[in-house]
């Protein structure tokens, strides 16, 4: 993944939180991923993993919730 926003990356410790309301699940569940914090970002990348394969293939997908507030 590359992001297109022409923003240098952070080289610090991020100031925005991923949470999800599950930690594990099985086919088919969904679950919900919130990105959160202070400050404006430019927007963000996000991929799922096996975590038995991390260097695998993203597997799954995303939806979003409110097209409002995100897109």
């Amino acid at each position: 993944m590359m992001p297109i926003h022409h923003s240098q990356p952070n080289t610090t410790a991020s100031p925005y939180t991923l949470t999800v309301n599950a930690s594990k699940f099985s086919p088919g569940d969904n679950i919900r991923v919130t990105v959160s914090g202070s400050g404006h970002f430019e927007g963000f990348l996000i991929e799922a993993r096996d975590a038995s394969n991390p260097d695998g293939p993203a597997v799954g997908s995303f939806t979003l919730v409110d097209h409002a507030i995100s897109q």
